[in-house]
């Protein structure tokens, strides 16, 4: 148990540590030239500094969201390492929720913007980075397998079977 939470821990700094990487890059290569195309007509390198949160929701609001954020970090982290799932797929889901949300976080406090640069062209959508992409990709995965197993257990409640995973 203690080295699952060692190796967890590692995983999450690897994590923002790439996400801080990828955005000092970003202002490095990126913000001079200010876009990219990578696939014309789908994907390009564009640096946005966002003081809000996706869509444009709580522009300029970076407290509100410094605050949110450090919320769900908290809470995730309590989860992680004090109450842990017994399934470590909600573990490893929360640790890329932590990841990402800690990436963005580290923006919000030192810079009071985040960092983005990834922009799908082919489609109206806002520019992100690497740690939305965690928070994003994870959240999604952890609504779904929770969804996926509430249902597995009541049917297995139903046939008088319980799945011990």
């Amino acid at each position: 148990m203690k080295k699952r939470k060692i190796v967890t821990a590692l995983v999450m700094l690897v994590l923002i540590g790439l996400d801080q990487l990828f955005k000092y890059l970003a202002v490095i290569y990126l913000k001079p030239v200010s876009s990219v195309t990578l696939i014309k007509n789908i994907l390009r390198l564009y640096y946005v500094q966002n003081t809000g949160a996706a869509f444009g929701l709580f522009k300029n609001n970076t407290v509100v969201l410094t605050v949110f954020t450090s919320l769900v970090i908290v809470l995730c982290l309590y989860f992680i390492f004090v109450k842990p799932f017994d399934k470590q797929f909600y573990n490893i889901t929360l640790c890329m929720i932590v990841s990402g949300g800690a990436g963005n976080l580290i923006d919000r406090i030192f810079r009071l913007y985040v960092i983005d640069y990834i922009e799908a062209t082919f489609i109206d959508f806002p520019v992100f980075n690497f740690a939305d992409i965690l928070v994003t990709c994870s959240s999604f995965l952890l609504a779904f397998y929770l969804i996926y197993d509430t249902f597995k257990e009541k049917k297995a409640v139903k046939s008088g079977v319980k799945d011990n995973e």
